[in-house]
C-alpha cells in the first residue's frame, strides 16, 4: 500500500466545484475613529426612537440629493453616478459611496452613489464582524448610519450565507475575533484515475494509508494548475488534537478554505485577542501568495496592525504577506520564499 500524504497547502478542489469567494471587510468611519457613531448609536438605544428618527432623516437626505441633482449641481456625483476612494468630486450631500464588490480593502476602491437604507428590515441581528469597537452589527447598519468609505481589512471572509454560493458563512475558530470563512460540503473521495495519472498519488482512497482518503486537487504545489490525486488524512477534531499550542495551530473543518478533510494550520494568531503589538489589531486572514490558484485559497492567519499594507496594490512588487520572520510585525511588503 503506498502511503503519501496530502500536501499542506493544496486545496484547490473547492474551485473545481465552486465560483471564486472575495475577501470582504467592515465598515470604518469616513471621519477616522467612529467613536461619534458609537456614542450617538449608544444613544438612540436608549431613547427607543433610532429606527423612525433615522428612517426620516434617511429620506430627507435622498430627497434633498436628488432636489440638488436635478437642480444641476455639479459639486458632486448623483445617485448611481460612479465613485471611489481617490475619485472627486465625490457624492452629493445625503449620498453614500456604496461599494459593488471587490477589491474590498485596497485604494482602487469603486462604488455608486446611493441613498442610505431606510431600513435594515431582514439584516442579521447578530455581530458578523469582529472590529474592535465597532458598533453595528451588519453592513446595513453601518450605511444607515453614514458610514461609507472603503471597507477595512476586518477579518472576515463573508459576511452572511449569501458570500458564499452552495455553502455557509461559519466563524474559525467559534469564538469572538475569530475568522469568518466560507464552508462548503467536502468532495466526494476520488474513485478513478485523474487526467493526468503519472502525477496521481493514488486511483483511489485504497491507495491511502487508513483513515485517508483520494481527492482530486487541481493544483500540483506551489504555482502548477495540473489536475491530479492526492490522499489527505483527517489530523484533528479540535484545536488541542494539533502538534503546537495556540496560537501556534487551528483545526480547521474540511470544507473550509479548500480542505477536503480537517486540518492543522500554523498560524500567527487565532483571534483578534491575540493581536496585541499594537492597538486596533486583527487577526486577519492570509492568502497563499505561492498559489496558482484565482483567487489564491486561505493558507493561516496573521494579525494586521493599522498602518500595514492591505493587498499588494499597496506595494511597489506587489506583494502584501505577513513578517513571519517578527511576528508582532504585522503585514509587510516583501516577495514571499515559496518551496520548491
Amino acid at each position: 500500500m503506498t502511503t503519501t500524504l496530502f500536501r499542506t497547502r493544496t486545496r484547490a478542489w473547492v474551485l473545481a466545484v465552486l465560483p471564486p469567494v472575495f475577501l470582504a471587510g467592515c465598515y470604518e468611519s469616513a471621519g477616522g475613529d467612529g467613536g461619534t457613531d458609537a456614542e450617538a448609536t449608544a444613544d438612540q438605544d436608549a431613547t427607543g426612537d433610532a429606527g423612525a428618527e433615522a428612517d426620516a432623516d434617511a429620506a430627507t437626505d435622498a430627497e434633498t440629493a436628488t432636489d440638488t441633482a436635478a437642480d444641476g449641481d455639479t459639486d458632486g456625483a448623483g445617485p448611481g453616478d460612479p465613485c471611489g476612494a481617490a475619485m472627486t468630486p465625490g457624492c452629493l450631500p445625503g449620498l453614500l459611496c456604496v461599494q459593488s464588490g471587490p477589491p474590498y480593502c485596497s485604494s482602487d476602491y469603486v462604488g455608486a452613489c446611493a441613498a442610505p437604507p431606510v431600513s435594515c428590515a431582514g439584516e442579521p441581528a447578530v455581530t458578523v464582524c469582529d472590529c474592535p469597537g465597532s458598533p453595528y452589527r451588519s453592513e446595513c447598519e453601518a450605511r444607515r448610519a453614514g458610514i461609507a468609505t472603503w471597507l477595512t481589512p476586518c477579518s472576515a471572509e463573508c459576511f452572511a450565507e449569501p458570500d458564499c454560493p452552495f455553502g455557509s458563512c461559519a466563524r474559525i475558530p467559534d469564538e469572538p475575533g475569530g475568522l469568518w470563512s466560507c464552508v462548503y460540503a467536502p468532495p466526494a473521495p476520488a474513485s478513478s484515475p485523474s487526467s493526468n495519472p503519472e502525477m496521481d498519488q493514488c486511483r483511489d482512497s485504497s491507495d491511502c494509508d487508513p483513515g485517508c482518503d483520494c481527492y482530486l486537487t487541481l493544483e500540483v504545489y506551489p504555482g502548477f494548475l495540473m489536475p491530479h490525486n492526492e490522499c489527505a488524512c483527517r489530523e484533528c477534531e479540535t484545536n488541542a488534537d494539533c502538534p503546537d499550542p495556540p496560537p501556534a495551530s487551528l483545526c480547521v473543518p474540511a470544507g473550509a478554505w479548500g480542505f477536503p478533510v480537517n486540518r492543522c494550520v500554523a498560524v500567527g494568531c487565532r483571534t483578534d485577542a491575540d493581536c496585541t503589538g499594537a492597538p486596533g489589531g486583527l487577526c486577519a486572514g492570509v492568502r497563499d501568495p505561492c498559489s496558482a490558484l484565482d483567487p489564491p485559497p486561505l493558507s493561516s492567519k496573521f494579525c494586521r496592525y493599522p498602518g500595514d499594507c492591505v493587498t499588494g496594490d499597496d506595494c511597489p512588487d506587489g506583494w502584501c504577506i505577513p513578517d513571519w520572520r517578527n511576528p508582532a510585525g504585522g503585514f509587510v511588503c516583501d516577495v514571499p520564499a515559496c518551496p520548491g
